[in-house]
């Protein structure tokens, strides 16, 4: 089902909204006009969108990575070099995890052996590097432990732990690019809509710590969706948003638009489906953020929510499109903890 975003003058639904996440709809974000974009954008669109939220005076530093970053980007490409189709995932055997791992600890070894140019003798690449490799170690290891228990009959039955795991597996994997997950259920987030207050918890959150005004800002947030998890993918696959359900949809953009206060790029907003991996960006501009509070939204402006094609992690090409764009969010967040000076 498509959905187009209206002109200024368009009446919207004035109905109520649902007081929890879990409830909404896609047409509960379009009654407060906010809508799905109708055209998929690229991984560089969606990347230059959030780097353009960065303060100007702050983007030398924030909008490029360090030669040390850039290092472990090609490295990540040379050494995980594995694909696997994830709707038969349970079929490989963890063995050749194993073997992966093997090859991995081995390669690491002789780069740091092989470090002609003395990259880690600076202890904050080192630093870096050393929690890549243990980030990355930790990914492939779950990896195992992940298609081990799909291999178990009465284990993959059981949905809510199916999703526990891929919720464990999207963690791991995000952690390689030095981001720390937070479990939803650390933090129940609120806003006024309709002047009715909405409640909602991620599945998985990437906070940061502002050294300047002493709060917790959200990098990206994501949900996980394990039933259609990488139904399609790559560069070929014939994906529109609109395909998924509305309820996935609405609830979603309704999290996104509660974790827009605390977003480290406000006014803009990330996100993560984990069906395949989309990347969402949700832009609302303060006046209409400010009007949504109100009984009768008297802002009529629309907000589009923009995302990309779904992404497999766990294949390696598309693992290779996505590297910059998280490893660029784990430098931000490194940054904000200023842990580190990169």
């Amino acid at each position: 089902m498509e959905s187009s975003s209206p002109s200024d003058s368009s009446i919207y639904c004035e109905k109520d909204v649902p007081k929890t996440v879990n409830s909404w709809k896609k047409y509960h974000l379009e009654s407060i006009g906010i809508f799905y974009d109708d055209k998929v954008s690229t991984i560089s669109d969606i990347t230059t969108l959030l780097k353009g939220q960065i303060a100007p005076k702050s983007r030398e530093i924030y909008c490029k990575l360090p030669d040390i970053m850039q290092i472990i980007i090609e490295f990540t490409k040379q050494l995980l070099q594995f694909s696997y189709k994830s709707q038969y995932i349970e079929l490989y055997l963890a063995e050749e995890v194993s073997s992966i791992f093997s090859k991995f600890e081995s390669s690491v070894d002789k780069f740091k052996l092989k470090d002609t140019n003395g990259f880690l003798e600076n202890k904050s690449n080192d630093r870096v590097f050393r929690r890549w490799t243990t980030y990355t170690a930790d990914f492939l290891l779950y990896l195992r432990v992940f298609i081990a228990r799909l291999q178990n009959v009465s284990y993959s039955c059981d949905m809510t732990a199916r999703k526990g795991c891929f919720t464990q597996l999207f963690m791991s994997f995000m952690n390689m690019f030095l981001l720390r997950a937070e479990i939803g259920d650390a933090y129940k987030g609120e806003i006024t809509v309709k002047g009715r207050r909405i409640s909602g918890i991620p599945d998985v959150r990437f906070p940061c710590f502002s050294a300047y005004n002493k709060t917790i800002q959200v990098v990206t947030v994501a949900e996980v969706k394990h039933k259609s998890s990488f139904c399609k993918s790559g560069k070929n696959c014939s994906f529109s948003v609109h395909d998924l359900s509305d309820a996935v949809l609405g609830q979603h953009g309704a999290q996104l638009l509660i974790e827009r206060k605390n977003s480290y790029f406000k006014p803009a907003v990330s996100g993560i489906i984990c069906i395949g991996t989309c990347f969402y960006l949700l832009n609302i501009e303060e006046e209409k953020y400010v009007s949504l509070q109100d009984k009768v939204i008297e802002n009529r402006k629309p907000s589009k929510i923009l995302y990309t094609r779904p992404y497999n992690f766990l294949n390696a090409a598309d693992r290779c499109e996505i590297l910059e764009l998280c490893f660029w969010l784990g430098y931000l967040q490194l940054n904000a903890y200023k842990e580190m000076e990169l």
